[in-house]
């Protein structure tokens, strides 16, 4: 018995390692100590994180119904999309996604396993310095990035030295797009703040740190990330000083500002850049350019503004998903497709959807509608079960809404593991959940 207990002590006292170890080499990706080994890459957090998944896979029974189905959506996604990438076009695009949903997998299940591993007190208590950490290195760095205008070298700083962007004080540490680093800003900050309760308690350094990604999210002239901090800044600032407004106040206060800017046209600019120039757009209710004849779709010679943009991708996933309605047209094929001219809507070089429903519905059809309603189903279902609760909500706001800002959803991890924790706060016998249950608006 006794060796029986030593044995079970060393065990969880690796998992307890491994853990920390892969939490502290995620903010850092393949950046560091990275190696080619022919047909893929390893690096820390990849090797750590396989090596987690061994130790931890045992306890894949002791799963709730919810986090078995959940897995088990997670996993027809990922064999449905290794059948798919050896029968699509654009074999490196289709590689691409099957990457990013492999360490999808890979998270959801060394959180979900790891919970029942360690002891929830463990589990919590190591998870939540990983998140500290991570937070602390991409807030510190923003703040370096910002001050003195000094970035890792790489395609963006490329565009800087030639003079095709112009914003040089906006983070970016190891992520090479300023949207990029700001959904991992906001969300590990928002996830560190939701999960530990000393943090969320402390209103002053909340407050802070929601204050200080707004100025980054400026000096990036991010609209949707300015967007997602000032509801925050709301939520925040309902919650713990003006109480006195009832939700139905709100609702009445919020319908004429909406229907305000939703039937006026709505001058976005001037965007001030470096080189004393302004550029000024405007956002139109019939400003979608079609290509009436149907022919491939074609760079037009006056760029394209933001929305246009962004509402044509829409289009072009739209007319995707009617092409292969059941499965999708295959990972990666979004980005192919419009790369290769073979949809309707114009987009001006810009062949990521920049849409996280749109991505996975045109390219894995039901199953990847399923992933992305799983959260919301699990938000209603929530607030069936018990009471609405606001922290929980916070993080399925977060997930939709950031899915909007990058140029992608799937490639970025901070997505994983956001998914991830939505289904732990689910859980009844989550520790921390049950920590945040009775924060709630008034």
């Amino acid at each position: 018995m006794i060796l029986k207990g030593n044995f079970i002590l060393n065990r969880n006292s690796l998992v307890n390692l491994l853990f920390l170890s892969w939490l502290f080499t995620i903010p850092f990706g393949s950046k560091i100590f990275h190696f080619s080994i022919g047909f893929a890459t390893l690096y820390p957090s990849l090797i750590i994180g396989f090596l987690l998944l061994l130790c931890t896979i045992k306890n894949i029974l002791s799963l709730t119904r919810i986090e078995k189905l959940v897995g088990l959506f997670l996993i027809i996604f990922l064999i449905l999309t290794i059948i798919f990438s050896f029968n699509v076009g654009g074999r490196k695009e289709a590689l691409f996604d099957l990457h990013s949903i492999i360490l999808f997998n890979l998270y959801y299940f060394n959180l979900t396993l790891t919970k029942y591993t360690l002891k929830q007190v463990d589990f919590l208590r190591i998870f939540n310095k990983g998140l500290f950490f991570f937070t602390l290195i991409i807030l510190i760095f923003g703040i370096l990035e910002s001050l003195f205008g000094v970035h890792l070298v790489g395609e963006y700083t490329y565009k800087l030295s030639q003079g095709l962007a112009t914003v040089n004080y906006t983070p970016l540490f190891i992520y090479d797009n300023p949207n990029d680093y700001l959904v991992y800003s906001i969300g590990i900050s928002c996830i560190t703040f939701i999960l530990n309760n000393n943090l969320f308690q402390n209103k002053l350094l909340l407050f802070s740190v929601i204050v200080l990604n707004l100025f980054f999210a400026h000096e990036a002239m991010s609209r949707f990330a300015i967007l997602v901090l000032m509801v925050l800044l709301f939520i925040f600032l309902w919650s713990n000083y003006f109480k006195f407004i009832t939700f139905k106040y709100f609702i009445i206060l919020l319908i004429p500002i909406v229907l305000l800017f939703v039937s006026n046209t709505i001058y976005l600019g001037p965007i001030i850049t470096t080189q004393l120039s302004t550029v000024k757009t405007s956002l139109r209710k019939n400003d979608v350019i079609k290509n009436k004849e149907n022919k491939p779709n074609i760079v037009l010679k006056n760029k394209l503004d933001s929305y246009t943009v962004r509402k044509n991708l829409v289009l072009n996933g739209i007319q995707l998903y009617k092409s292969s309605p059941i499965f999708g047209v295959g990972p990666g094929q979004f980005r192919y497709q419009l790369g290769h001219y073979k949809t309707k809507y114009p987009i001006d070089k810009n062949n990521s959807p920049h849409n996280y429903f749109i991505e996975m519905i045109s390219q894995f059809g039901v199953i990847g509608f399923c992933i992305f309603t799983i959260p919301f189903f699990l938000f209603i279902l929530k607030t069936i079960k018990s009471r609405w609760n606001l922290l929980f909500s916070i993080l399925v706001f977060l997930y939709y809404l950031e899915g909007l800002m990058p140029s992608a959803f799937l490639y970025l991890d901070i997505n994983w593991l956001l998914f991830s924790v939505i289904i732990l706060c689910y859980s009844e016998d989550f520790l921390s959940f049950k920590s945040i249950r009775n924060v709630r608006f008034s």
